[in-house]
């Protein structure tokens, strides 16, 4: 029978009353977490809708989830742009990707940045505790996993054993894991199971400062510059075409002055920069943002 027991862990012998207060500690970073992460995907899809709307590209990776449609709609209403509807549009697709999240039947259905799910199957034996969590989510794994009162102690019989654990050793995990697993080879047959976080139990309304708000901004004007530098090729080698058009009196696409475009624009990135660094200042991008979150963090 092959067992494979990737994120098994060893948490430290405590009493129950010391669990207890070490799961308390757990749910209280994990929220702190699961809160900035939501924060940083508001911004993000407000961003990218922003950027949507303005270079017509599709930036955004939760667009299965957002009605594009409706926006299309509306699109030469002023208000339908504004930072502060964008951002409260933003809040409100977030909350159902992580609902869906919740309730993903594999993890295909699912988008980690916003699952805010996570459970630990607790296993006692004579002599030491064992455990496995269960999220998609990293950061909020990594509360697990990262904490100085838990070591990892996976198992798998499908592989060799890892050069960095004697045969001595690996064997005690496997009689270990096989005693968890006498009556059931299902890990929620067996053990605790516990509850550290939900969709439910995250803190979404509380307020971030303005230090915090500066910092989800950075990241997306790096980003989105990246973005802004395909938009500037395109204007760059559209511009180009043109000209060329003009100075050979050239009707269509030929092969030959495509390449010359193409070789032009990778030999002078410079002119890329450049042009990327107008276009984003020429979108007011960085206002838009602070407008935007300065807006929702005090309104919703």
């Amino acid at each position: 029978m092959s067992t494979k027991i990737y994120d098994g862990i060893q948490i430290s012998n405590m009493t129950l009353t010391e669990l207890n207060d070490w799961y308390m500690s757990l749910r209280k970073e994990m929220k702190e977490i699961a809160l900035a992460q939501f924060y940083r995907g508001v911004t993000r899809i407000a961003a990218s809708i922003f950027l949507w709307q303005k270079t017509n590209m599709n930036l955004c990776p939760y667009y299965h989830g957002l009605d594009v449609k409706k926006l299309q709609e509306r699109k030469d209403d002023p208000k339908t742009w504004d930072a502060r509807a964008v951002f409260a549009y933003a809040d409100t697709l977030a909350k159902e990707i992580a609902k869906r999240s919740a309730n993903a039947k594999t993890h295909m259905d699912n988008e980690p940045d916003f699952d805010y799910e996570v459970s630990l199957s607790i296993f006692p034996l004579t002599d030491k505790i064992l455990g496995i969590p269960y999220t998609t989510n990293k950061a909020l794994k990594s509360c697990i996993t990262d904490n100085s009162k838990v070591s990892e102690y996976g198992y798998w019989n499908n592989t060799d054993c890892p050069s960095s654990i004697s045969e001595d050793a690996w064997e005690e995990r496997k009689k270990d894991w096989d005693e968890i697993f006498k009556y059931s080879g299902i890990p929620a047959n067996c053990g605790m199971s516990i509850v550290l976080l939900d969709v439910d139990s995250v803190d979404w309304w509380r307020c971030p400062d303005r230090e915090t708000i500066d910092n989800y901004i950075k990241p997306h004007l790096k980003e989105e510059f990246e973005y802004c530098k395909i938009v500037a090729k395109q204007k760059i080698m559209d511009k180009m075409w043109e000209d060329i058009k003009a100075a050979r009196d050239i009707d269509g696409h030929e092969m030959s002055t495509v390449l010359e475009i193409n070789q032009h624009v990778k030999e002078h990135p410079e002119e890329v920069e450049e042009e990327a660094k107008l276009y984003l200042g020429s979108l007011d991008f960085k206002t838009f943002l602070l407008e935007g979150l300065e807006y929702y963090c005090t309104n919703f």
